[in-house]
Order: structure tokens, then sequence, then C-alpha cells
């Protein structure tokens, strides 16, 4: 479980990110974006050409390109942008 509640943090983290830096982008867009660009890094994760496992071989490279592809993880990023896009729809009513 500690894994995959990182997994839901993780997307949750950039939806907001996005928001902070586009504000003008709905929140369905920033979730789509994220959700794509994360699972684009996961199946990026099948691919081991040196310079990647150079990156993966610290703590920020793991943290940001992960390293080892999970088929499981897809459902915790569906998870963390639904609930990102919730909690973002929520903030920009009482903030607007």
């Amino acid at each position: 479980m500690h894994h995959y509640a990182g997994a839901i943090l993780y997307e949750i983290f950039w939806i907001f990110l996005v928001a902070v830096i586009k504000p003008d982008l709905p929140p369905e867009k920033v979730s789509v974006m994220v959700f794509l660009g994360t699972a684009l890094l996961e199946f990026g994760q099948l691919w081991h050409p040196e310079f990647l496992e150079m990156i993966r071989g610290n703590f920020l490279g793991r943290t940001i390109l992960g390293n080892g592809f999970d088929l499981w993880d897809f459902l915790y990023y569906l998870l963390g942008c639904g609930l990102g896009w919730r909690m973002l729809r929520i903030f920009q009513k009482r903030t607007g």
C-alpha cells in the first residue's frame, strides 16, 4: 500500500504543479495531461539504455523516472488523477 499511496500522491503533486504554472488550463485537461505524462514515464521504464540507468542510479532520478515497470501503477495513476482533478475543482471553486 505504501508504494501505491506514493503513486497517488505523485499524480496529485504534478496536477497541482501544472495548475500553478498554467492556471488557465481546466482541471480536466491538467489531469489528462498528467496521466498521459506519467503513463509515458511508466512505459519508459521498460527501456534501459545506459544513460537512463545512470539517471535512475540516484534518488532524484528514481523518483522522477522510476526504475521498474508495473502495470498496476496505472490503476493508482488513474485514482490519483481523479482525486487530483476533484481537489483542483474544489480549490478553484473556493478561490474563484
